[in-house]
């Protein structure tokens, strides 16, 4: 249905409202996929209570 992407949308132009030039996530290996096609790219890893998580940005400033 595309609701997730409909989400990442609404966030990427609600952070350019408020100034931001990028977004960052912190992803489950399991949602990697879902948030490179949403644009973001792999800059490295965190841990969190979860387990292994990787950090991901997509610039937002020039859509």
């Amino acid at each position: 249905m595309g609701i997730g992407r409909h989400l990442v949308r609404e966030a990427c132009s609600k952070a350019r409202q408020w100034g931001a030039e990028t977004l960052i996530v912190v992803a489950s290996p399991e949602t990697q996929g879902f948030y490179a096609g949403c644009g973001f790219v792999v800059v490295g890893e965190a841990n969190t209570r979860f387990g292994t998580a990787v950090t991901m940005r997509r610039h937002i400033a020039e859509e």
